[in-house]
């Protein structure tokens, strides 16, 4: 449809998830989603994260949008942050330590599981199924994993 258009710039990376020692508020300003790394790629994509995320900068917002000094502030901007920590922390930091594996995997492994995946039928696909079928397909993925199993 375009003959004479060209592409100028292709743009792509990893998913935003993981743990972040930044904060998630400052001056007015709340991070949620994507730009807070409330993300999840395992499953859900992060919807469940990001919106409890803006769910709780919302509240947090509502108790500093009078206040006027930064340092009343600060105490709700690291409120809103802990309370996602607790909520979501534990796993968002497993799944941030087990990106790593996940990159270190070669295409040729997600082939093989793409091969077994395939044969499943669709209404029989789940989260659980999807996993073994991968793990099944290069048992040497448990070893490359194991981060995703341990917080410490």
């Amino acid at each position: 449809n375009f003959p004479t258009a060209k592409i100028e710039l292709i743009k792509g990376g990893g998913i935003p998830c993981g743990h972040s020692d930044k904060p998630f508020a400052v001056h007015n300003l709340f991070k949620v989603g994507d730009a807070a790394n409330m993300v999840n790629p395992i499953s859900r994509a992060g919807i469940l994260e990001a919106m409890e995320g803006g769910r709780l900068a919302a509240q947090a917002a509502l108790k500093v949008i009078l206040l006027e000094q930064e340092s009343e502030k600060l105490p709700y901007y690291i409120g809103y942050k802990n309370q996602w920590d607790q909520k979501y922390g534990t796993n968002n930091l497993r799944i941030h330590k087990a990106k790593s594996a996940f990159n270190a995997i070669s295409d040729k492994t997600y082939d093989r599981a793409t091969e077994r995946l395939i044969k499943i039928p669709v209404e029989k696909l789940s989260l659980r199924r999807i996993f073994f079928a991968t793990l099944f397909s290069n048992p040497m993925l448990i070893w490359k994993m194991r981060g995703f199993f341990s917080i410490s």
